[in-house]
C-alpha cells in the first residue's frame, strides 16, 4: 500500500516538474499584462492647494486604463482623486484644494487598481501676505508714483513689500522695498520714465509666503518743459512810447506759447501788455503809448505754455526832447548832379547823432542809394552832393537820423536838367564835347576852312603826278549810276546835277572827282572805266564812298559831318 502512495508521488512529482517552466511562462504572461504607473513631484504648490502629478508607462494588456491619485497626511492616504480614462502612455495630473496651511502630504498614482506608483510627499506653503495694487498717482512726464495697500500679514509679522514695473506686463524692474509691521497703504516712487508712454505695475508682499496684486498701468504726460524767454532791449523811445521787445528761444513741450510784457515803473511792474500766440520761436514786440516823458520804466517777457518763464528785467527812459529830423530843398541841380539838404531840430536821448540821405528815382521809396552817413554832435543844417545823375530825371529823397531811435524827414524831389544841344543838332559824343555852340562854329569853321585848303592842294598836286591819288578821297566803285546826297536836306540826287531837285539848293560838285581802282590802287577819274592803270572794268553803282581827311573813316559821298569823328565836310573844290 505504502508502495502505491509512493509511485503515485512520484508520478505527480514528475508531472510538476516537467509542467513547472510552462507555468512559469503563464505566469510571466499574466504579469506582463498588468499596466505601470509612476508618481511624479507635486507642483503649484500653495498654502491651500496642489497639484498631483503621475505618468503611465505601460497600459499592459488593456486599451483602457483609469488612473487617478491616493492622497492624505500618512501614507495610508485616506482620500482619493476622480478617475480620469487614458488610451494611451503619459502624464496626467489633478489639482486638489482645500489644503491646510504648512502642512505635509502623502500620494501616489493608481493605474487600474491594481498598480501603483511609489509614495511622494508635498508641503503646503505657508499663509501668504494679502495685497492690493492701487492706481498710480503723481503722473509726470517722466515719473509717477506707484501706490498698493497690505490688507493681510498672512503667517508673518513683517512684510517686505515693493513694486514690478515695466512697459509690458512682464514688468521687467522692481522698486526699492519697504518693511512693514502693520496692514495699510504703501508707495514708492519711479523716475526716468520716457514721455507718453503706458507702464505696467503691480504690488508685492513677501511674509512665509509672496503676495501679489493685480496689474494696473499708467501714462506718463507728453513733456511737459517750460518754454524759455528772453527780454530785449526796448526800441523806438520817444516821449511818451516805446517798443518792447522779446524773443521765444524755446517752445518746451508746447505746441502753442502766449507771449507778453510785464511793465511798469519798478520791478513790480503792475501792467502787462496784451498776449500773442506763438507756434514757433523767434522775436516779438509790443508797442507802448502815453507814457510820461523823461520817464524810467521796467518791464519783461513772459512765454506761458507747459509752465511759465520770464525773461530778464530791463529799463528804458522816454525821451525828454526828441530826436528829430527835416528835408530840406535840393540845391545846385545841374544835368548829372544835385547838393541833398537837412536839419537835424531835436538830438533826442543820445550826444551823437548820424545823419544822412536816402534817395532814388522811385516815389515813396524804395530809396536803393544812401550818402555816407555824417555824424553830428549838435542840431543844425547838413548837406551831401551827388554826383553821376541823369540828365532830365526826378529824383526823391529824405533825411535819416540815427540816435537811440530812427527817425525821418518828408519826401522831396527835384530834376536834373536837360543837356544843352547846339543850334542845328550836335551830340555829347562829339569829340567837341559840351562846348557852347558858338565855339563849336568857330572850330568848324577853321576846320572847314583847313579841309577846303587840303582839298584843292591834293588836287593840284594830282593833276600834276599822273596815277597817283588825288585829293585823299576814295569813292567806292557801285554801279552804272552815281548818286549823292543833298548837303542841305539830304536827298539822293543824281551826282553832277544841280540845283537839288528836292529842296532847290545850288550845288557845286567840283571840276573833277577822283576815286581808286578797287584792284590796283590806281587813282582814276570818278566815272571813268576801265582802269587807265590795269585795265579792269569799273562798275560804278549807285552810291559812293570817300575817305574822311581827318580820321581816315569811309563815309558816303556828300554826307557830312563825319559820321565816326564829327569833322564837318565839303564837298566841293
Amino acid at each position: 500500500m505504502k508502495i502505491k502512495y509512493v509511485i503515485i508521488a512520484c508520478i505527480f512529482a514528475l508531472f510538476l516538474i516537467t509542467s513547472l517552466p510552462s507555468l512559469s511562462s503563464d505566469f510571466a504572461i499574466v504579469q506582463a499584462e498588468e499596466p505601470s504607473v509612476t508618481t511624479n513631484d507635486a507642483s503649484n504648490i500653495t498654502t491651500t492647494g496642489a497639484t498631483l502629478n503621475g505618468k503611465l508607462t505601460d497600459k499592459g494588456a488593456s486599451d483602457n486604463i483609469t488612473v487617478r491619485f491616493q492622497w492624505g497626511l500618512a501614507i495610508s492616504y485616506g482620500s482619493e482623486t476622480t478617475t480620469q480614462v487614458m488610451t494611451t502612455t503619459g502624464t496626467f495630473d489633478t489639482s486638489i484644494s482645500g489644503l491646510s496651511p504648512d502642512t505635509t502630504y502623502h500620494f501616489r498614482a493608481i493605474a487600474d487598481g491594481t498598480s501603483y506608483g511609489e509614495d511622494e510627499t508635498f508641503t503646503t506653503t505657508k499663509t501668504a501676505p494679502t495685497v492690493l495694487t492701487n492706481d498710480a498717482t503723481g503722473i509726470t512726464d517722466t515719473g509717477a508714483i506707484l501706490n498698493g495697500n497690505l490688507i493681510d500679514k498672512g503667517a508673518s509679522d513683517n512684510i517686505t513689500v515693493r513694486f514690478q514695473w515695466g512697459t509690458t506686463s512682464s514688468y521687467g524692474h522692481l522698486t526699492t522695498t519697504q518693511v512693514m509691521t502693520n496692514t495699510g497703504t504703501f508707495d514708492i516712487s519711479i523716475s526716468d520714465l520716457t514721455p507718453s508712454t503706458a507702464y505696467h505695475f503691480r504690488a508685492i508682499a513677501y511674509g512665509d509666503d509672496t503676495g501679489f496684486g493685480s496689474d494696473k498701468t499708467f501714462t506718463t504726460n507728453r513733456e511737459t518743459s517750460a518754454p524759455t524767454v528772453t527780454t530785449d532791449d526796448a526800441s523806438n523811445i520817444t516821449t511818451t512810447g516805446a517798443t518792447l521787445n522779446g524773443n521765444l528761444t524755446n517752445r518746451g513741450g508746447a505746441d502753442n506759447v502766449t507771449v507778453s510784457f510785464e511793465w511798469g515803473l519798478t520791478t513790480s511792474y503792475g501792467s502787462e501788455t496784451t498776449t500773442q500766440l506763438m507756434t514757433t520761436t523767434g522775436t516779438f514786440n509790443a508797442a507802448l503809448s502815453n507814457l510820461s516823458p523823461s520817464t524810467t520804466y521796467h518791464f519783461r517777457a513772459i512765454a506761458d505754455g507747459d509752465g511759465t518763464s520770464y525773461g530778464e528785467d530791463e529799463t528804458f527812459t522816454t525821451e525828454t526832447n526828441p530826436l528829430s529830423v527835416t528835408t530840406s530843398a535840393a540845391s545846385n541841380i545841374t544835368t548829372n548832379s544835385a547838393t541833398l539838404n537837412g536839419n537835424l531840430t531835436g538830438m533826442g536821448m543820445t550826444n551823437n547823432i548820424t545823419v544822412s540821405f536816402e534817395w532814388g528815382t522811385t516815389q515813396g521809396g524804395p530809396y536803393p542809394n544812401k550818402t555816407t552817413a555824417q555824424t553830428m554832435t549838435t542840431t543844425g543844417v547838413f548837406s551831401d552832393s551827388l554826383t553821376g545823375l541823369d540828365s532830365s530825371t526826378t529824383y526823391y529823397f529824405k533825411t535819416k537820423a540815427i540816435g537811440n531811435n530812427t527817425s525821418y524827414g518828408s519826401e522831396l524831389s527835384f530834376q536834373t536838367k536837360a543837356e544843352a544841344t547846339p543850334p542845328g543838332g550836335g551830340s555829347e559824343d562829339s569829340i567837341l564835347g559840351d562846348l557852347d555852340w558858338k565855339v563849336l562854329a568857330i572850330i568848324g569853321g577853321g576846320v572847314l576852312f583847313v579841309i577846303v585848303l587840303l582839298f584843292t592842294m591834293t588836287r593840284a598836286k594830282a593833276r600834276t603826278v599822273g596815277g597817283t591819288r588825288q585829293g585823299g578821297i576814295r569813292q567806292q566803285p557801285l554801279g552804272t549810276q552815281q548818286t549823292s546826297t543833298c548837303p542841305k536836306c539830304g536827298a539822293t540826287i543824281t551826282f553832277g546835277s544841280s540845283p537839288c531837285p528836292n529842296c532847290g539848293t545850288p550845288l557845286n560838285w567840283g571840276s573833277q572827282q577822283t576815286s581808286t581802282c578797287p584792284r590796283c590802287g590806281a587813282t582814276i577819274t570818278f566815272g571813268s572805266s576801265p582802269c587807265p592803270n590795269c585795265g579792269t572794268p569799273l562798275n560804278w553803282g549807285s552810291q559812293q564812298t570817300s575817305t574822311c581827311p581827318r580820321c581816315g573813316a569811309t563815309i558816303t559821298f556828300g554826307s557830312s559831318p563825319c559820321p565816326n569823328c564829327g569833322t564837318p565836310l565839303n564837298w566841293h573844290t
